[in-house]
Order: C-alpha cells, then structure tokens, then sequence
C-alpha cells in the first residue's frame, strides 16, 4: 500500500514540474502578423491597408477590427492579449498623435523663454 502511494506520489511530482517551470510569456506579435495577417497584408491585397498603413493606425483601432470589425472573422480564435500584441506589433515606432501636437508647440517656446531675459 505505501509503495503505491509513494509512486502516486512520485507520478503527480513528475508531472507538476514541467508546467511548473513553464513560464507564461506573451504574445508575439511579429510572429502572429507573419503567420496570420502578412499573405494579405504584405504586400496588401486590392483593398486591404499595407504593413505601413496600419502603423498608422491607433492601437485602440486596430485591435477594435481585429475584435468587433472587418478582421473580427480572419482573428477568430486569437486571445485578446494576441490581438493587442499584433496591434503592438504595427504600431511600434509609430508616432504617438500627442507627441506630434506637443513637438512644434515645444520648439516654438524655447526660442521665446530665451529671449525673456
């Protein structure tokens, strides 16, 4: 009796650790574009926004087509946190809309607080 036990034991350890030790990483976005969305995207479809476009885009917007518009069908089956990485995917590098309003209103004060004194 204790010998099954301790194999029961032993078995439900030995399964424990691999999903233990497996860390939850994220979502690739890359690699989900390039398996998911590139064929058609990239280069685009008659239609369709290129790579280029869509990192025009708000993340807020494209992760809406991917959720609720006309990607919703092609996203089928991807997670939220998968649509937001794709979205994060496009985006990266793309000016943030407050920075561009904020950079000429910058460079138009400091010539201005110069020649205060």
């Amino acid at each position: 009796m204790k010998l099954k036990v301790l194999l029961a034991a032993a078995a439900a350890a030995a399964l424990a650790v691999p999903f233990a030790s497996v860390a939850q990483t994220a979502p690739d976005g890359e690699a989900l574009f390039n398996a998911r969305c590139k064929m058609c995207h990239e280069p685009a479809m008659s239609g369709a926004p290129d790579k280029a476009k869509m990192a025009t885009m708000a993340h807020a917007q494209l992760v809406s087509v991917l959720t609720d518009g006309a990607m919703a069908a092609m996203s089928d089956g991807m997670s939220a946190e998968e649509k937001a990485a794709v979205a994060t995917f496009l985006t990266k590098g793309a000016p943030a809309p407050a920075a561009d309003a904020a950079a000429p209103a910058a460079a138009t004060a400091a010539p201005a607080a110069e020649h205060q004194h």
